[in-house]
């Protein structure tokens, strides 16, 4: 990685810090609250869920898409790095702030689960597909804002990814060999359980390498 691309992969960081740290800081409130009682454990467990999407779509708008609509990456062209690299690091900027505070709500979910008495550890495994769906949707809509400037597009990407973890939850949680193991007192870590991470991890992989070979053969930066 280039010293141009290092700091604006920092650049974007710095400028998300402050939703980074809120993000944290809500979603380790919900986790509390969902160890205090069953009804609480909905309530927190439903606005961990919401801070880690409502962020995964925060982002990318305004950190890809707003600049992009503004025609702000202009001032790109002044730089000593390549379109392609100039989106590599967009990427990677966007990525690793969202990682960040992903990863911290993902393992204070894992405490949760595994800590509190009243929840069974059963439920750790979909935890950790659930956590996986919701960072293979941001990259979905990333990677949408870096592709085209049209609302209407992002829109879409929007309203399907947010439909898609309802229906990911639906469909996984009515899984044999996911539910029947869900309230047992250790996690069951099948075949099953492995599959649909692998799909997760390869669909990520999949949707990070489309701007790298669409813009490559853009003449443009925007």
């Amino acid at each position: 990685m280039s010293s141009v691309t290092s700091r604006l992969v920092v650049k974007e960081l710095h400028a998300h810090r402050w939703l980074i740290v809120g993000a944290i800081a809500a979603g380790t409130l919900a986790l509390v609250l969902a160890s205090t009682g069953e009804v609480a454990f909905n309530i927190g467990a439903l606005s961990w869920l919401t801070t880690i999407i409502a962020c995964g779509v925060i982002l990318p708008l305004y950190g890809i898409h707003q600049e992009r609509k503004d025609r702000a990456l202009l001032f790109a062209l002044s730089l000593p790095i390549s379109p392609t690299g100039y989106a590599v690091a967009k990427m990677l900027g966007t990525l690793s702030s969202f990682l960040s505070l992903w990863l911290a709500l993902t393992v204070g979910a894992i405490i949760l689960v595994l800590a509190a008495p009243d929840i069974p550890n059963g439920l750790l495994p979909y935890v950790l597909l659930l956590s996986g769906f919701l960072v293979t949707n941001f990259s979905v809509v990333m990677c949408s804002t870096l592709l085209t400037t049209s609302e209407a597009a992002v829109s879409a990407v929007v309203i399907l990814t947010n439909m898609g973890v309802t229906l990911f939850m639906m469909l996984i949680s009515r899984l044999p060999a996911i539910s029947e193991h869900m309230l047992a007192a250790t996690p069951i870590w099948n075949s099953a359980f492995f599959m649909i991470l692998i799909v997760e991890a390869a669909t990520m992989a999949i949707v990070l390498s489309l701007p790298f070979i669409v813009i490559s053969r853009r003449r443009e930066i925007v």
